[in-house]
């Protein structure tokens, strides 16, 4: 029988991942993207917050803004960056305003908090929290939530 100069099709999905996984450890393909970290809680009395990492942070510069992002438009007037020890935090770590260049005066009562990567210009959310949520509207807050996070996701 002639030899085969492409490989059989159920090779193709295993070379794919192989491809994959060689330019994540190359760092060819960004590490963190809308949904990779959420708030987990909110301390009043604080103004405080801890959100957890769900992807490692590998070198990414994250910053903390009181915008929100709606539909698909997310503007960034002012925002703090993370502390330089944050880009080596890995999965599963706990972030609180003390990671932030954050001064007493930031984000006091706050309506809404977003950590992007990017720029102010052109910020990716990758997660959020909406403090002026009414109650008996959280789902649907919610539901918008992912829908934005989702359409970043589907560009």
């Amino acid at each position: 029988p002639p030899r085969r100069l492409l490989p059989a099709r159920r090779e193709l999905p295993a070379m794919a991942l192989k491809s994959l996984l060689i330019l994540c450890h190359l760092g060819l393909v960004a590490s963190l993207a809308p949904g990779d970290c959420a708030f987990v809680g909110i301390y009043g009395d604080q103004d405080d917050f801890a959100l957890v990492l769900m992807e490692d942070a590998d070198g990414e510069v994250l910053s903390l803004t009181e915008e929100y992002p709606t539909n698909d438009h997310f503007k960034v007037r002012k925002s703090v960056m993370a502390k330089t020890h944050v880009s080596d935090a890995k999965r599963g770590a706990v972030l609180k305003k003390a990671d932030f260049e954050a001064d007493s005066a930031s984000f006091v009562a706050p309506t809404a908090l977003t950590v992007f990567t990017g720029s102010q210009e052109a910020p990716t959310p990758l997660c959020s929290i909406n403090l002026e949520a009414k109650q008996g509207s959280v789902n649907r807050k919610l539901s918008e939530e992912v829908s934005v996070v989702m359409g970043s996701v589907l560009r």
